[in-house]
């Protein structure tokens, strides 16, 4: 199995023409589950201020490839995160997704959420964020970049690779307006 900690350093030109990061239904893929109530194909922001709490965004990465099918194609992702919540003791909770090294880890994505509806097109759908809780764990603050790689999966060549940040702080359960962002893209083909 290769992953995002074992992918080979020789670039394959040319083999992804587009990658397009997807924040709204403009241009959005269908063909996703809905995964704990969230739906995959619909990207954009969801901030739930009733039920669940949830605060994150639905999003959609497509590699567009040419001189290789998408069915030779892999991807794998590489997260650091830091999520705080606030404990029932009044204090503030951290938890840390990172290596050993402080570095990134492996982090998917799942058989589930990448499609390829054609066979020049990858694609994944992620919602990366507050999956919800009760109303006491508030403040929230949500931390992660990411890194994810497109390769081919018979010669392991990083065919392109997409960075972005991902920012979330909601200071109580009802927040109708909580600070959301997506920042540092960087789009890199090989």
């Amino acid at each position: 199995m290769c992953t995002a900690n074992t992918l080979g350093t020789t670039p394959a030109l040319n083999k992804v023409t587009a990658i397009d990061l997807i924040i709204s239904s403009t241009g959005a893929v269908q063909g996703f589950p809905t995964i704990s109530g969230v739906d995959l194909n619909v990207p954009g922001w969801l901030n739930d201020t009733a039920t669940t709490f949830m605060c994150l965004p639905v999003l959609q990465i497509k590699f567009t490839l040419t001189g290789i099918p998408a069915s030779e194609v892999a991807l794998a992702r590489r997260v650091v995160r830091t999520a705080t919540v606030m404990a029932s003791d009044g204090s503030q909770k951290q938890d840390t997704k990172m290596a050993p090294n402080g570095g990134p880890t492996g982090d998917g994505p799942s058989t589930s959420t990448v499609v390829r509806p054609s066979n020049s097109l990858i694609a994944v759908s992620d919602d990366p964020g507050f999956h919800g809780g009760g109303k006491k764990i508030f403040p929230i603050t949500y931390h992660a970049s990411f890194d994810l790689f497109a390769f081919d999966l018979v010669t392991k060549a990083i065919l392109a690779k997409v960075s972005y940040v991902i920012d979330i702080q909601k200071k109580t359960f009802d927040d109708s307006s909580p600070t959301t962002t997506l920042s540092g893209v960087v789009k890199s083909i090989f």
